[in-house]
C-alpha cells in the first residue's frame, strides 16, 4: 500500500496523471478525498491538519485571520494555479523536514538527551540548575518504563558506587546520586556541572 507522502511526492513529479494538468485546486480535493477514504481503514490524523498550522505560521497568520488551507496558499500565490501548486510543495517538502527532525528528537536515548541538555540546559530546563535537570530525569525514566517495560534505566548503583568511592562518602550517609552531587557541591550551578563531568568519567571509566 502507497503511503500518503509518497502518494504525494509522486503527484509532485506527474500531476497530469493524477488531475489532466497542474492545477493546485485539484490537488488540495484529491487529498481531502483521499484522506476521507482513509479514514475508513485506518486511524491516522490528517496530514492538512498539521500542515495548515505550518503555513499559517509561515505566512504570519492567525486562525481569527483565516483557517483554510487552500485559500492562504492561494492568496499568497496571487490566485495563480501553478504558482500555489508549486509554493505547496516548497512548504509542504520544509514542513517534511520539520516534522522529522521532531520526530528524530523525541526518539533520543536519555543519554542523547543528556548531552543536549549538557550543551543547551535552557531548553529543556529553562536554566543551568542541577535542582531542574534531577527530576527531569526522573519523570523521562517513569515515561519510558510506562511504556516500555524492557527499558533499562541510567546505571544508578554503579553510578552511586563511583561517586562515593571517588569521593570517600560513607554510604550510609547518603540515599542516592543526588543527595551525593548535592552533599558534595556548594551551590545548585556547581551541582549541574559536577553531575556532568562525573557522568561523563563515568561512562568513559565503564568502557
Amino acid at each position: 500500500m502507497m503511503k500518503m507522502i509518497d502518494l504525494i511526492n509522486s503527484i509532485k513529479q506527474r500531476p497530469e496523471i493524477y488531475f489532466g494538468e497542474k492545477s493546485f485546486t485539484k490537488l488540495i480535493s484529491f487529498i481531502r478525498g483521499y484522506e476521507y477514504c482513509q479514514s475508513k481503514y485506518i486511524s491516522e490524523s490528517s496530514i492538512l491538519t498539521s500542515f495548515d498550522e505550518y503555513v499559517h505560521h509561515q505566512y504570519g497568520l492567525s486562525n481569527l485571520i483565516s483557517n483554510d488551507l487552500e485559500k492562504d496558499i492561494l492568496l499568497f500565490s496571487g490566485f495563480d494555479e501553478n504558482q500555489a501548486f508549486d509554493n505547496f510543495f516548497k512548504l509542504y517538502e520544509n514542513w517534511k523536514l520539520k516534522e522529522e527532525r521532531e520526530q528524530n528528537l523525541t526518539e533520543h536515548t536519555l543519554s542523547q538527551v543528556l548531552e543536549e541538555i549538557k550543551n543547551k540546559p535552557e531548553k529543556f530546563l529553562k536554566s543551568k540548575s542541577f535542582n531542574r535537570l534531577m527530576p527531569f530525569i526522573y519523570g523521562y525514566e517513569v515515561c519510558e518504563c510506562n511504556f516500555d517495560e524492557n527499558y533499562q534505566k541510567l546505571p544508578w548503583n554503579e553510578l552511586f558506587i563511583y561517586l562515593a568511592n571517588k569521593y570517600h562518602i560513607d554510604d550510609r550517609l547518603t540515599l542516592n546520586v543526588e543527595q551525593i552531587v548535592k552533599f558534595i557541591s556548594e551551590n545548585d550551578l556547581e551541582a549541574f556541572n559536577l553531575f556532568f563531568e562525573e557522568y561523563d568519567r563515568f561512562l568513559a571509566f565503564q568502557k
